[in-house]
């Protein structure tokens, strides 16, 4: 993985930054999920699907088969992929090019320079935070509207859904359409191993014969397993109609739970405030001193054009992740 003395974000990256994850204390919770999805499919495999192939009835065995490998293909988009993290001035700076393009993907102004102490200050204006344009002390970026700080992740992030520990990552603009997509395919497919399960400890004859041998312990891992499988899928269809109704109200998890994200309140923000109150005695003290302040901005329109794209949809935009031939020349964590 890539590290750096300037940053603090928390993800872990692999594969020269090709793939990358959440912090390590998700791990137990991303081990969970995947146990959760894995064991009772291959109990599935082991005994309910054999008995429907031999059968002669191959439709329940090869579309719980091609559940499985949806959901697990959705788990790693999810899980190892880019959810929209801004990069931090460190990185900016590093890889060249990287600045302009955080500048036009986000709508956000360019770096703007102290020229006294080389700090990083505060590029935005009064009209900025109307906008809905804020500024991260941690990270040291301006975050466009629907963009917010995972506190998880140590890092800003793009149309911020929620932290998702279950995915070891955030849910955000790259990867919301995989998390759908993940929630769907785990629901379906709950839905064909229970009712596989089901059918075999009724209908086979392997299935009478473990009852018979076993007696109550059988009956009572079954039970176990019914139980177990039954919550989870309660859980994960309130969480589908939750999101279904996010999308259909063009909102976001934090924007539902949280504060809205028009922007257009007063300026009340601490940490915007006081940068903005910092950005304008520092230009104060380098005019005095003769320095020039070099502030480069992106247009308005652009800004505004960022402003009213669609509230929430499926659209994922590019990564403002370097490609890892740019990354490898840089031995620095990139967020």
């Amino acid at each position: 993985s890539w590290r750096s003395e300037e940053t603090s974000a928390r993800s872990r990256f692999f594969c020269r930054g090709r793939c990358f994850t959440g912090p390590d204390v998700d791990v137990w919770y991303h081990s969970a999920a995947w146990v959760l999805i894995v064991a009772p499919a291959t109990f599935y495999l082991l005994y309910p699907a054999r008995y429907f192939w031999e059968k002669g009835d191959f439709t329940p065995p090869l579309l719980t088969v091609g559940l499985l490998v949806l959901t697990v293909s959705l788990l790693f988009l999810t899980g190892y992929t880019d959810p929209g993290f801004i990069p931090r001035p460190a990185i900016q700076l590093a890889v060249p090019g990287l600045e302009e393009r955080t500048a036009k993907v986000a709508g956000t102004p360019m770096l703007n320079l102290d020229a006294c102490t080389g700090e990083v200050l505060c590029p935005i204006t009064v009209e900025d935070i109307k906008l809905g344009f804020k500024w991260c002390a941690t990270c040291q970026v301006v975050r466009p509207p629907r963009a917010s700080h995972c506190h998880d992740c140590n890092s800003c992030v793009l149309r911020y859904d929620h932290h998702c520990p279950f995915v070891n990552n955030c849910v955000g603009q790259r990867n919301y359409a995989f998390f759908c997509g993940l929630v769907v395919s785990t629901l379906c497919l709950g839905v064909s191993v229970l009712w596989g399960v089901y059918y075999w400890s009724l209908e086979s004859a392997v299935a009478k014969r473990m009852k018979a041998e076993n007696g109550s312990i059988f009956s009572l891992a079954l039970c176990a397993l019914g139980v177990v499988m039954s919550l989870v899928l309660i859980c994960l269809l309130i969480l589908l109609v939750f999101h279904a109704a996010l999308l259909y109200l063009g909102r976001t998890t934090k924007e539902a739970l949280g504060r809205s994200h028009t922007g257009t309140g007063p300026l009340t923000a601490g940490s915007t405030t006081d940068a903005l109150t910092t950005h304008l005695a520092s230009s104060a003290a380098c005019a005095a001193t003769g320095e020039v302040v070099g502030e480069q901005r992106a247009t308005l329109e652009a800004r505004e054009l960022h402003r009213r794209r669609p509230k929430h949809c499926l659209y994922r935009g590019p990564s403002l992740v370097p490609a890892h031939e740019q990354v490898s020349q840089y031995p620095l964590r990139m967020i």
